[in-house]
């Protein structure tokens, strides 16, 4: 009985473990789409402004480029239709690119330099915020035909876990009744 008490006391420990290591979690960076074309001055601008604020800024996201008219495998605009989609949902008119795009909130259909402070306001808003939704991306995968891979490491670290916790629980009992016989 006392082993059993010991293997019970051994499981809680573990799932404790569990929850502190996902309270220590680093926060998952959002991500800031920019839609651009080949030889676009506007969209190199709009590149350079976001790959330059990385040291500041880097740690809240990720910069994801799709190249909306000139991509040899975009022969049948599927980006260029899922751009309109996103703006859509954002109630934007894009006539051209680039187009900005951060979180479910923010949206700039062009680029200029007097945008910049906003950009990074919203950046840090949508990283800071704990609903942050990526409106983009399920956009995009449904438009191009990606799937998403749905299961996150947490959640496989957490089966894992808990398949080791019944696992032992398991023996326990087992060993228990085996020495009780």
């Amino acid at each position: 009985m006392k082993k059993l008490l010991l293997g019970i006391l051994c499981a809680l420990s573990l799932s404790m473990l569990n929850v502190k290591a996902a309270e220590e979690t680093p926060k998952e960076k959002i991500n800031v789409y920019v839609f651009t074309k080949d030889g676009c001055p506007y969209c190199e601008k709009a590149k350079i402004f976001l790959n330059s604020i990385t040291d500041e800024y880097g740690k809240y996201f990720n910069l994801v480029v799709y190249e909306v008219y000139d991509a040899e495998w975009n022969a049948n605009e599927n980006l260029k239709n899922a751009m309109d989609t996103v703006a859509k949902e954002f109630g934007d008119k894009v006539n051209g690119v680039p187009y900005i795009v951060i979180g479910d909130e923010a949206s700039w259909p062009g680029y200029q330099s007097a945008f910049d402070d906003d950009i990074k306001k919203a950046i840090k808003k949508a990283y800071e915020n704990e609903d942050y939704k990526d409106i983009v991306a399920p956009l995009i995968n449904s438009s191009i035909g990606e799937k998403k891979d749905e299961h996150s490491n947490d959640t496989i670290i957490t089966v894992v876990i808990l398949a080791v916790l019944v696992g032992g629980i398991g023996s326990l009992v087992y060993f228990s009744r085996k020495k009780q016989k």
